[in-house]
């Protein structure tokens, strides 16, 4: 999990009582991104995902995280930066994610103009995410994308990524 050879990013649908959004450990970018189409920020979810990760850790080389390598944040701008975490990977070679940062609902994300979507926007969003497009969606395509995604997977019997 916290090998640097994962690549580019690590998507996840996060589902809360009321809410569905994604966030992103962008590993390339060395960043958490946080999408949420009513443009809210849940600072739980976030400090849920930092526990997250220090949780892999201590399963990954079976010990807590050093204390002096915690993921500790300092907010300023609607960005948070981590500072002083490394995980070192199986291969020998470090990942420092003392530098990254926070995104949180980046310009461009869409927007939902409904209470009751929010599931198809973040699961529209983990896709494009994890593509790496440009989010070219709204409102108005959001039942055609959930039609699809119903009949996909009552055809397949199980999830499958969706060609838009």
């Amino acid at each position: 999990m916290l090998s640097p050879s994962l690549g580019r990013m690590h998507a996840e649908l996060i589902a809360t009582r009321m809410m569905q959004t994604c966030a992103v450990l962008n590993f390339q970018a060395q960043r958490i991104e946080y999408y949420d189409s009513l443009g809210g920020v849940d600072s739980t979810t976030i400090s849920s995902l930092l526990q997250w990760v220090e949780d892999e850790y201590t399963d990954k080389y079976k010990q807590p995280l050093p204390e002096r390598f915690q993921v500790r944040a300092r907010h300023s701008a609607g960005f948070t930066r981590l500072v002083q975490w490394i995980a070192t990977a199986d291969d020998g070679t470090c990942m420092q994610t003392k530098n990254w940062t926070q995104l949180l609902n980046p310009p461009g994300t869409p927007r939902q103009l409904n209470g009751h979507d929010c599931g198809v926007f973040a699961m529209m969003c983990c896709n494009y995410v994890s593509a790496d497009r440009d989010f070219d969606y709204s409102q108005d395509e959001i039942h055609s994308f959930f039609r699809k995604m119903c009949c996909l997977e009552c055809f397949c019997m199980k999830l499958r990524s969706i060609d838009i």
